[in-house]
């Protein structure tokens, strides 16, 4: 009998179907699990182990689920956000699928991410030189999608080829753009050609935008690198409610007040401040009190280390964040886009954002976009809509960048003229 363990992606809802000898298969942005027929990728066919149908689902006793299917799930979850889980694998039930299509899918543990392989490549590394076709169906009926990372396998010409996974090629080039950013972190030259990717698939999408992207010229996001999580979440706090010149100098005066303190990590330098020195930095008491408090929890452990949000879903990330005081969810996107660099993020409730939107859609004078509509817009910009974010900002800073490229047309014009 299997049994089915939901949970949620930021692509929507996931399943899980756990049978008697493992993970049987893994359901995305589907509600037929329970009441159709099929396993998840090929309906209707039974792989070795007889499996015909999915007629029989059940949900789990929760007091009985084994102990690695909560675990896949959150790997799922993360992938899907360019994330890279430290997990173990979960048990496959490779029952499901024929012995030709195992080879093939046990190939792609061969193909890291933020790379990628051809069909024929990965043929011969099964010893089925000229098998690319076989190869294609056998990926086709995986029924592990993103945990069998089948994405990660491409035409001879560099182009996506097909992808069962819901969304189709949308989703896998997805998987793939956040991959890539994820590998691209800390390699200058490798994060410019993600970044000069997104402009592309950004123009694309959204000609307004990319009039703007061609104004304003390559993008400058780089995320800060932080290497803990307290000095991540301070480098948010302080941009709290305040612009851009205002938070630099906070900024700086703080790193001063810890560069006073010889040792310890960031939080413990903090917690050894004097009061009226952290005053004296321009700090409100609300943030030095969030800021105390991330301080002792980062000292006990109950606050995450980066490394350890490195291998979260976005959503997990924000959740865990927003647990401590001070930290509402604008923070927590700060950290995911600044300290994480995660190329998917959209700060639906920032004002810059909210402003830099009005100012695209209708000019200087427009009325800021709400929130809504920040969001519904940017649909058209993922999975780069951190990448869009930035734009979004220079504009709000400066709206007159979308009449520089008309003066210099028309500049042109004249110059031409006579």
């Amino acid at each position: 009998m299997l049994r089915r363990w939901p949970f949620e992606t930021s692509v929507g809802p996931g399943v899980l179907l756990v049978g008697d000898r493992g993970l049987q298969g893994v359901v995305l942005g589907s509600e037929r699990v329970g009441g159709g027929t099929g396993t998840p990728s090929d309906p209707g066919r039974p792989g070795r182990g007889g499996r015909a149908g999915d007629a029989g689902v059940v949900a789990f006793d929760r007091r009985i689920v084994p102990s690695w299917v909560e675990p896949a799930a959150a790997a799922v979850a993360a992938q899907l956000d360019g994330a890279t889980p430290r997990t173990e694998d979960p048990p496959l039930d490779w029952t499901v699928v024929s012995l030709f299509t195992e080879r093939v899918l046990r190939a792609l543990g061969q193909v890291p991410a933020g790379t990628t392989a051809s069909y024929g490549k990965v043929a011969a590394a099964i010893g089925a030189p000229g098998a690319a076709r076989a190869v294609g169906r056998a990926l086709a009926a995986n029924p592990w999608p993103v945990l069998v990372p089948c994405h990660r396998v491409l035409r001879s010409d560099g182009q996506l080829g097909g992808y069962s996974g819901p969304g189709g090629v949308h989703l896998k080039a997805r998987l793939l753009a956040l991959e890539a950013g994820a590998a691209a972190l800390g390699d200058p030259e490798a994060w410019r050609r993600v970044l000069a990717s997104a402009r592309e698939r950004l123009g694309a999408a959204d000609p307004a935008l990319g009039r703007l992207m061609a104004a304003v010229g390559p993008c400058q996001w780089v995320p800060d690198g932080a290497q803990d999580t307290w000095s991540a979440l301070a480098r948010a706090v302080v941009a709290q409610q305040l612009a851009g010149p205002a938070v630099r100098a906070v900024r700086a005066r703080l790193e001063a007040a810890l560069g006073a303190v010889e040792t310890g990590s960031p939080a413990e330098r903090y917690l050894r401040v004097a009061e009226d020195r952290l005053a004296g930095v321009g700090l409100s008491g609300a943030k030095r009190a969030a800021l105390g408090g991330l301080a002792e929890a980062a000292r006990s452990g109950a606050l995450l280390a980066m490394a350890e949000l490195r291998t979260m879903a976005d959503q997990a990330v924000i959740e865990h964040l927003c647990g401590f005081r001070g930290v509402g969810r604008w923070t927590a996107e700060m950290v995911l886009l600044f300290g994480l660099g995660r190329l998917d993020v959209l700060a639906t409730d920032d004002y810059g954002l909210r402003r830099g939107l009005g100012v695209l859609r209708g000019g200087p004078a427009a009325r800021p976009a709400t929130a809504a509509e920040l969001a519904e817009a940017g649909e058209r910009w993922r999975p780069y809509r951190s990448v869009a974010s930035w734009y979004l900002w220079r504009l709000a800073e400066r709206p007159e960048l979308l009449d520089a490229p008309t003066k210099t047309r028309r500049q042109a014009s004249r110059r031409n003229a006579s």
